[in-house]
């Protein structure tokens, strides 16, 4: 029920309904994010998952820059990609997303990205 969310919020436990932030913080990390963000009207500028175990697909939007150390949830689903997109594990099936990143960092390079319209490996 809190009218605004923090610049910067640090999710080790994120077991309270936080699907009534009215707004997301700038900064998110989630270190278990199982809880029900779907609901969330927006999404923050910085997303950090640990475990993207979560539905994120129905975001409404998704970040700016957005940080996968475990991109194994459905991310095929978002109706657009971020600016800047790092994938520590890029494994899961990013060659369904209608729009490629500004801004593509692959740790991994090894993953079907080849559906992509555009992407940057470096």
């Amino acid at each position: 029920m809190l009218e605004s969310s923090p610049t910067l919020l640090i999710l080790c436990d994120p077991s309270a309904p936080y699907t009534m932030l009215e707004s997301s913080p700038t900064l998110l990390i989630l270190c278990d994010p199982s809880a029900p963000y779907t609901m969330l009207e927006s999404s923050p500028t910085l997303l950090i998952l640990c475990d993207p175990s979560a539905p994120y697909t129905m975001l409404e939007s998704i970040p700016t820059l957005l940080i996968l150390c475990d991109p194994s949830a459905p991310y095929t689903m978002l109706e657009s990609s971020p600016t800047l997109l790092i994938l520590c594990d890029p494994s899961a099936p990013y060659t369904m997303l209608e729009s490629s990143p500004t801004l593509l960092i692959l740790c991994d390079p090894s993953a079907p990205y080849t559906m992509l319209e555009s992407s940057l490996r470096c």
